[in-house]
């Protein structure tokens, strides 16, 4: 239905609709469309930094949950997706910049006949931070820039632009 409606990808929240469904649509050879990985309500995977099960003598935390990396990089891949969007540090979520660091590694670290996939940095990010990110995780990253580019004003086509510009994409794609 996606591609007939004519979407150029399609963004899947594995925290509703399990991992499965990424691998399904990654697994079908008539889909061929770029598969987002969202989010969503998986915040609650992750190994918890305040665990209040800490042996007192050593004060050594026994994790519970998944790691970032894991979580945000590496399944993703390993169900097919293409790109994943994860709240990086400073938005409107929690994460350090450690955790990001992390969850850009694991989509781009050797995986035997595995390709990598796009990080895709987002939760509250502003214009002003774009070339900050393309630094910090590099050109193959989608930058993932929602509301802040509402707000920029009511000519999108000229907030788009501007947006290009911080990503230093001051030329169009072309397919060929």
């Amino acid at each position: 239905y996606a591609k007939q409606v004519g979407a150029g990808a399609v963004m899947v929240l594995p925290g509703i609709t399990g991992w499965d469904s990424v691998r399904e649509l990654a697994a079908d050879p008539t889909f061929n469309l770029p598969i987002l990985v969202h989010p969503a309500l998986l915040g609650g995977w992750l190994d918890s930094k305040d665990d209040e099960n800490t042996n007192s003598s050593s004060h050594i935390r026994s994790p519970h949950g998944l790691s970032h990396q894991f979580l945000f990089g590496i399944l993703p891949r390993l169900c097919g997706g293409d790109a994943v969007i994860f709240p990086n540090a400073g938005g409107r979520f929690q994460f350090t910049p450690t955790e990001c660091q992390a969850v850009a590694d694991g989509c781009r670290r050797p995986m035997g006949r595995l390709r990598p996939i796009l990080p895709s940095p987002a939760g509250g990010m502003k214009l002003h931070r774009v070339d900050e990110m393309r630094r910090t995780f590099g050109d193959d990253t989608l930058f993932l820039i929602g509301g802040a580019l509402l707000e920029q004003g009511p000519d999108l086509e000229a907030d788009a632009k501007v947006f290009a510009h911080y990503a230093a994409r001051d030329r169009p794609y072309t397919t060929s």
